[in-house]
Parts: C-alpha cells; structure tokens; sequence
C-alpha cells in the first residue's frame, strides 16, 4: 500500500536523515527506500535534491531560530530566564549536523551565517533591554554564543544547568 507522504513528511523525514546519517547519504533513491514509497511520491512535492535542500534548509531556519525567537519575545521573566528557554529549545545534533554540512554546502554555509547573525542581533536586544550598553552587549552577546556553540562539542556534554551557571556569570557581568 502506497502512503501519502505531505511535503512537512518528506522535509521532516530528509532533516533526520541530514542528523542521523549525514547530508553526504542523502539522496532521492535512500529516502524512497527507506520511506517504502516510488520516487513519483518524491516527485510530487520537489523538482529534485536540490529544491528538498532547499525546503530542508529553509525548515531548519524557521524551526530553530524564528520560532525559537518567537516563543522567547512571549515568553514572561527576566532576559536571562529568556536566554536559558531560547537554547534549551535547540536540538545541539541537529545544529552540529547543519553546520558542518554548510562547511561543504555553500547554500548551507550561507544560512547558517544568516541564523548567526539574527541570533546574534537577538541577543544583544535581550541584553540591551536588561540593561546593558550597545557596546557592552554586542561583546556579551559573541561571548555567550560562542560558549553555546562550543558547549555542543563538548564530551561529557555541559548539563543545561552547568551551562545555566555559566550564562547567569556572563550575564551578570
């Protein structure tokens, strides 16, 4: 029996994928396969590889820092409490996967600048509105990021309440 698979199926599918096996694995032939679908349910939603990138990238954006953003800027609390939700709420296989694929993948590379930089610009609004100079945010807010990045490589990995700590210390500064 043949599934229906949507476009959010297809796109969701291929961003595990990207995860678990690696962008270099993905292809048209492997998803089918493994999904137990003809390359026509492929075909239906995307013109080839290229345009699933593309969806699977554009997902990745909305998914992991738009709405992130969204749900921090409503959520109630300090700026702090704001910064511990909005990477709580980020999947550290998936950010790894993403930018080490954007190292080869020019497309990638170029969106995971753009999330960097909204991210960035993010930060330094919350540290701003806790009271922090331009100057001083701008600083604070590289500073804190790149901590978040770093602490995604790390073995054992940092516990969210020892990366806590350590934001808490930066931001308090």
């Amino acid at each position: 029996m043949q599934r229906n698979l949507t476009k959010e199926d297809w796109i969701q599918f291929a961003n595990q994928w990207v995860v678990n096996k690696g962008f270099d694995q993905l292809s048209i032939d492997a998803l089918c396969k493994e999904l137990q679908v003809t390359k026509g349910s492929f075909y239906h939603h995307f013109k080839n590889r290229k345009d699933l990138e593309s969806s699977i990238i554009s997902n990745w954006e909305k998914k992991n820092t738009d709405r992130i953003i969204e749900q921090v800027e409503k959520s109630q609390g300090s700026g702090l409490k704001k910064l511990f939700l909005m990477t709580k709420n980020l999947n550290s296989r998936e950010e790894i996967s993403f930018r080490v694929w954007g190292e080869t993948n020019s497309k990638v590379g170029e969106s995971v600048r753009k999330i960097d930089k909204i991210r960035l610009l993010f930060l330094r609004k919350l540290l701003c509105l806790n009271g922090k100079s331009t100057q001083v945010a701008e600083k604070l807010s590289k500073k804190i990021y790149m901590i978040y990045l770093g602490s995604q490589l790390m073995q054992p990995k940092v516990s969210a309440k020892e990366l806590n700590e350590i934001y808490k210390g930066i931001w308090e500064s």
